[in-house]
């Protein structure tokens, strides 16, 4: 994947290059700073992705000394998608947008369909976008058109406290798939609750901070990551045969209330019938610290987990589908994406720019 993020971060670049952004940008100044490309990511500079995003810049400016420098801003997305977003739509509003900026995948389509955002396929040499995974490539493209080049891949899954697992009966951990074994959410919730039942009882020291079966990191919702409900959630209908919406992308009567949307939602609301398996109000990072034996996480977790808390023995299992019958998508997928400013464009001349605040005078 790190082949795939610097290759990707410098043909996005070019992409600039192409379309004749340099200099066309209204950050620039007028005392010959016009020769620089602008980046904006949702990233924080301390973060590992900040300091990624920070290495590729350099590694790029050390190579290209001779050609426009790029200049990457680091806004951090705060609660509900404040900050970062915020300062990208006052951009917008102000007609003095960066150059390159990222898009978390579902919110591609609304800013390609305001034309804020640049089409990519004719910038990307043959064979390019075989490098990345189908979701990666399916998120970015809007009426068969590729706008959005995500940078990695997110998906969801059923982690697990080994050492838990490790100290429960041979009966409950026969009932364990394999790490590439599918498996339905009836499955899990039967586990879970064997599992709910030992903790109760044993004294074993792996279960002496125990608290809860499931942790959902529900808590992390008020920190930042807003969309966990609809990213956890949806595919729990898809794997049922499901929808939140109608292809038409406006009607959900009939979709999101159909009889198959709403056996899917029972099936995992079992994880809150008493005695209750998961909790709205669990402890903030329950499973980060043995509280919870499962959790519901995403892959972004993983390097938090690793380097935060060395105590904690983990592994992972498939997140589980509704109908085991079911072949299509049922994990989430996809994530953030570097887009081009739409805006710039072979297209547009120089007076309209200039209209736009984003040529020197």
């Amino acid at each position: 994947m790190g082949k795939i993020k610097n290759n990707l971060f410098f043909i996005l670049i070019t992409f600039s290059k192409a379309v004749g952004l340099i200099g066309c940008n209204s950050n620039s100044s007028s005392d010959g700073d016009s020769d620089k490309i602008i980046i904006w990511t949702q990233a924080s500079e301390d973060h590992p992705e900040g300091q990624m995003f920070a290495e590729r810049v350099k590694k790029y400016n050390e190579m290209n000394p001779d050609k426009p420098q790029v200049e990457i801003e680091n806004i951090t997305r705060a609660g509900a998608g404040s900050g970062y977003i915020d300062k990208l739509n006052a951009a917008i509003t102000a007609k003095d947008m960066p150059d390159i900026f990222t898009l978390d995948g579902p919110d591609v389509s609304a800013y390609v369909d305001a034309g804020l955002v640049g089409e990519l396929d004719s910038y990307m040499s043959e064979g390019f976008k075989e490098g990345f995974t189908p979701a990666m490539i399916d998120q970015g493209t809007v009426d068969g058109t590729f706008y959005a080049m995500g940078y990695q891949d997110s998906g969801v899954v059923i982690m697990y406290n080994e050492d838990m697992i490790n100290a429960l009966p041979e009966d409950i951990t026969s009932e364990i798939p394999s790490s590439d074994a599918d498996w339905t959410w009836d499955e899990f919730i039967d586990l879970a609750r064997k599992v709910d039942d030992f903790a109760k009882k044993t004294d074993d020291p792996a279960f002496d901070d125990y608290e809860v079966a499931v942790s959902l990191l529900l808590t992390d919702i008020t920190s930042g990551a807003y969309e966990t409900g609809t990213y956890y959630l949806t595919p729990l209908l898809w794997s049922n045969g499901a929808n939140i919406v109608a292809e038409d992308g406006v009607t959900v009567d009939g979709v999101l209330n159909s009889e198959e949307s709403i056996d899917a939602l029972t099936q995992y609301a079992k994880l809150f019938e008493e005695p209750a398996l998961a909790s709205a109000s669990e402890s903030e990072k329950a499973f980060h610290t043995g509280k919870a034996v499962f959790s519901i996480s995403g892959f972004w977790y993983i390097n938090e987990l690793t380097n935060n808390y060395p105590n904690l023995h983990f592994r992972t299992l498939r997140y589980p589908k509704m109908d085991k019958d079911y072949n299509g998508l049922y994990t989430p997928s996809g994530s953030w994406a570097f887009v081009r400013n739409g805006l710039e464009t072979d297209e547009v001349k120089k007076t309209d720019r200039r209209s736009y605040g984003m040529v020197n005078k």
